[in-house]
Formats: structure tokens, C-alpha cells, sequence
């Protein structure tokens, strides 16, 4: 096997071969970004909250390690789908075969896709729990002024 990945033209197409080496990397560096990542959240999580601290903090929190738990089980799921192929069979795709090595990087770039698109969800739950006590102060605030409106109608109607 050559240093690096390689194409080679022969009379029949083109002959590609990986270099799995290449592939452990991509793959271990993607698991341990992630791991890190969550690893980070948790502890961040048990370092700053209490029994102290407001549950919107501890809310945002939840929300949070859930967004990361999720997504890093999906990335270590294809991740090691990727490796368990790289270092079990040929990583060499030939002209006019199927091959597993063809969708690989679609599966890994559709992961990746949904990941970030989830990723804008989370975004719209955390800014919720941000603005849920100004959403109901508000609502509050409306709901007083309904009443005394109401409260001066009945006023002035029995008064008349």
C-alpha cells in the first residue's frame, strides 16, 4: 500500500485506492471532538449549577446536554461505522463496482447536515427558555390592564 491515497488509470477506468490511515484519522478525530465536546457541557453543567441556581439556568443546561448527548451518539455512530469498514475491508473502489466507499462520505456528510440543522432547533428551545418569564410578564401586565378596564366599566355602568 502506497503513503498516501492514490488514483491509478488503467485501460479499464480508474483504480482508487485510501489510504486507511487517512481514514482512522478523520474518523478518531471526529470522535474525539465530540466527546470532548459533551464531556466539556457536562462538567460545565455540574461545575456552575446548584440547588442555588435558577431554573432557567438549569433548564438552559438540560437543554444543552441533551443537544450534545444527541449529537454526539449520532457522529460516534457513523464514525464508527467508518472505521469498523476502514480497518475490515479493501478501501479500494474499481471501476464498475459497487462499493460501501462510495457512500460513506454521503452518509457521513448527511449526519453532519442533520447534526448542524438540529443544532438550529436547540437554538429556537434555549431562546424560548430565555424569554419565557418576559412572555409571561407581559401576558400578566396585559391581563391587569383587561381588569381594570373591566373594573372601570362596571364602575361607571353602576354609577349610571
Amino acid at each position: 500500500m502506497s503513503k498516501w491515497s492514490k488514483s491509478v488509470q488503467t485501460r479499464s477506468g480508474c483504480y482508487y485506492q485510501q489510504n486507511k490511515v487517512a481514514i482512522v484519522g478523520i474518523s478518531t478525530g471526529g470522535i474525539l471532538v465530540d466527546i470532548f465536546c459533551t464531556s466539556a457541557t457536562i462538567a460545565s453543567a455540574f461545575r456552575n449549577l446548584d440547588t442555588d441556581s435558577s431554573s432557567k439556568l438549569q433548564r438552559i443546561y438540560r437543554v444543552l446536554i441533551a443537544d450534545n448527548v444527541l449529537r454526539t451518539l449520532l457522529i460516534l455512530a457513523v464514525n464508527a461505522f467508518t472505521l469498523n469498514y476502514a480497518m475490515y475491508s479493501s478501501l479500494s473502489i474499481e471501476p464498475g463496482t459497487a462499493s460501501v466507499m462510495q457512500v460513506i462520505p454521503a452518509i457521513s456528510n448527511f449526519v453532519y447536515t442533520q447534526a448542524l440543522n438540529a443544532e438550529f432547533a436547540w437554538i429556537q428551545v434555549r431562546q424560548g427558555i430565555l424569554k419565557a418569564p418576559e412572555q409571561q410578564q407581559q401576558q400578566q401586565q396585559q391581563q391587569r390592564r383587561e381588569e381594570e378596564e373591566d373594573v372601570k366599566r362596571l364602575s361607571s355602568n353602576s354609577s349610571s
